[in-house]
């Protein structure tokens, strides 16, 4: 999340007209949302990598693939 969710709250509850009243809430919504998109997608990666090393690799060969991928080029 870009703020903390006590910083929505603290815009919604500071705001004096309904245009910026509707604008924080507003923007609020709509970061949470993002926020879960993104872990939503997060969550199918990692599925999708467990599945294909069940499907596709014993334990040991996953781990030296994981290994490599996560060493980088350093």
């Amino acid at each position: 999340m870009a703020a903390d969710i006590t910083t929505y709250l603290k815009s919604i509850r500071q705001a004096r007209y309904g245009k910026d009243v509707r604008e924080a809430i507003a923007s609020g919504i709509e970061t949470c949302y993002n926020d879960g998109k993104t872990g939503a997608t997060d969550l199918q990666a990692r599925e999708d990598i467990i599945e294909l090393r069940d499907n596709f690799m014993t334990q040991e060969q996953f781990d030296t693939f994981w290994d490599d991928i996560t060493k980088g080029d350093d």
